[in-house]
Formats: C-alpha cells, structure tokens, sequence
C-alpha cells in the first residue's frame, strides 16, 4: 500500500526526499515479509494436527468461514451423518483457488465432480447418495421454503451483518479484526467495504419492500416465525416443518439462517447484534424444533482439514 502511494506521488517529492522514502520502503517491506513467513509458518504448525488425507471418493467442502450459505451445507451434511471434510477458501473471491475454477462458495467436491451453490449441493447429495433432503412427495413444498430462506431471510441476515450500523459493528467489522492480518488495517476497512454495504442495502430494500429500520426488518422477521410456529404446530408430535421424519432442505435454509443471524455458528464466531430470544421470542413449537436441530448437527467447521 505504502510503494503504490509512494510511486503515485513520487514526482512531487525532491531527490532527498525520494531516497530516504525508499530506504524505509526497503525496511518496511522486508520487516512484513519476515512478520507474514512466521505468522503463515506458526498456522501451518498449529492446524497440521487437524489436517487429514483425502480418497477421491471423499467428500470435500470448501467454504468461507461464518458464511451461512456455508454452514447450510455443513448442516446438510451433519444432519446426514455423511463423513467430509473442509477446506478454507481464501476471503477475497478472485484469490480463491477451487475445484471448479470458480469463485463461489460453499463448493463440494465428490467423485471428481464439483458443484457450487448450497441448495444445487443438496440436490447433487440426492442423486449421488440418496440423502433426500428434497423428497418427491414435499418437494414442491420444501423447494418454496427453501426459496424463501435464501431471499426473504437472507435479506435480514445482510441487513444486520452489512446495512445497519449497529449490527455492521458486532458482526463483520468485529470479526475483521479476528481474521484479517493486522497490515490489513492500513486500509480504511469501513471506505473499502461501503460500496459493499451499499449493494446490500439494495438488494434488501428489493426483496423485504420496507423502510430499511431495525424495527420494520425484525417486524418481517416476526411474520415469517409465526408462520414456522404454526406449521410445526400443525400436528401433535410434529419433529420437522412439513410433517418430514428427518430434516429437509427447508429444515436446514431456515436453521443455518437463524444460526448465523444468532452467530450460534457452532465452534466458529463472527458476532451479532440480533439474540436467539428476538428471533424465537416464546414459541414453544419453533423453540422444541431450534433445539432438534441443535442435537442433530453440532456445526463444526474445525477438526476437518484435508492435505
């Protein structure tokens, strides 16, 4: 960041001026490239006891971490007892390098085949291993639902992790500090990421059709868990939404929403303004069923790691 600035403004500097800012060029720069050698040497120490080998007909999901898009699959996954592992992709889009030679996470990676996009994931689970998570009697049902949980919920979830400032403060920017190297911070991390924000904010005024306010967004957010209580309320001993015996791909949108919207993310943490308490309130159905799922997948990300 230092060089570009220097060598955009260079003509303005005297020729004194211009040696002494190269030599703290040369320190500065020779100074981060031993901090990032350690820093990258003592992480590849410290996760080589989680790494494993893979067979090419392991499962392997690559994703971004905290990302619910992510964790659906994760869940998915967990919720099936299938064996798999992780892979982290980088955090900027064009660094990442995946199977596919795309950019998009999550993307899972099975028999020589890759697929990205959580909900195509689960169909592609379906056809290879008979995971049913769109079974053909509901599937009509269960695809709207899943539909739902990727528009209308995923619109709250920008807005309180991008749109609202208070939100912005205890998730993404919190976590940034956590997950971005600290040379990072030489940018103006909130000047970076406001094109970004801007864009959420659109998308969600689009979708949720609401004055863009705390209020009106968790008044949305309200309707749509009525409408899951009273689904899950519909039959005595109802375990799951549809009258399903295990979790369907509708199960597993609206849980992996509502974790990362609660930052109940398992045993990863980006941080959240929104308690589980403001989304299930005292629904009694909603609550027993958030719990079922609890029990069914521990969302672990850590512990996974493939060579």
């Amino acid at each position: 960041i230092y060089r570009l600035q220097f060598r955009r403004n260079q003509t303005t500097f005297s020729s004194t001026e211009k040696a002494n800012r190269a030599r703290f060029d040369f320190f500065f720069s020779f100074t981060a490239f031993l901090f990032i050698s350690f820093e990258n040497t003592s992480k590849q120490k410290t996760m080589a006891t989680h790494k494993f080998h893979s067979r090419p007909d392991d499962i392997i999901l690559h994703v971004s971490p905290g990302s619910q898009y992510s964790l659906k699959v994760i869940v998915a996954l967990e919720s099936r007892k299938l064996p798999h592992f992780i892979s982290f992709a980088a955090i900027v889009p064009k660094s990442r390098v995946l199977p596919s030679g795309r950019f998009m996470v999550p993307e899972l990676e099975f028999k020589g085949k890759a697929v990205n996009d959580s909900s195509d994931i689960m169909r592609f689970l379906d056809e290879e291993v008979k995971a049913n998570f769109f079974p053909d009697e509901i599937k009509d049902q269960v695809e709207a639902l899943d539909e739902e949980a990727e528009t209308t919920l995923d619109a709250i979830c920008d807005y309180f992790n991008y749109v609202d400032e208070k939100g912005f403060e205890k998730s993404l920017l919190q976590s940034m500090s956590r997950y971005v190297p600290w040379y990072a911070f030489w940018i103006n991390v909130r000047k970076r990421i406001k094109p970004t924000r801007e864009k959420k904010a659109l998308k969600c005024r689009e979708v949720l059709k609401c004055d863009l306010n705390r209020d009106s967004v968790l008044g949305i957010l309200d309707e749509k868990m009525n409408s899951y209580e009273k689904m899950l309320g519909s039959a005595e001993d109802q375990k799951f939404l549809l009258l399903s015996s295990q979790p369907t791909a509708a199960d597993i949108a609206i849980f992996a929403k509502i974790c990362r919207l609660t930052d109940n993310l398992g045993d990863m943490s980006i941080g959240s303004d929104v308690s589980i308490d403001d989304v299930i309130g005292d629904r009694e159905n909603l609550k027993t069923w958030y719990e079922r799922m609890e029990d069914l997948s521990p969302r672990r990300w850590k512990g996974k790691r493939v060579n």
